[in-house]
């Protein structure tokens, strides 16, 4: 039977990654440009962004001040 996800093996190296990347920047040594730098190389590591979604978005107004 072929297998349709990631293995545990990937997920746990993700979950790995994941840990390691937000302990260095839990470092109170770090400025919050460094804490966000990391935080957001992170996120485009685990979940990618599609260019295709940004496009979806463009023209919606999600403030209700009318």
């Amino acid at each position: 039977m072929a297998q349709s996800g990631p293995s545990k093996a990937d997920l746990q190296a993700a979950l790995d990654q994941v840990i390691d990347t937000l302990d260095d920047a839990l470092d109170p040594r770090l400025t919050r440009e460094e804490v966000v730098e990391k935080l957001s190389d992170l996120r485009d590591e685990i979940a990618p962004e599609d260019d295709e979604d940004d496009d979806d978005n463009e023209g919606d107004d999600d403030d209700d001040d009318d």
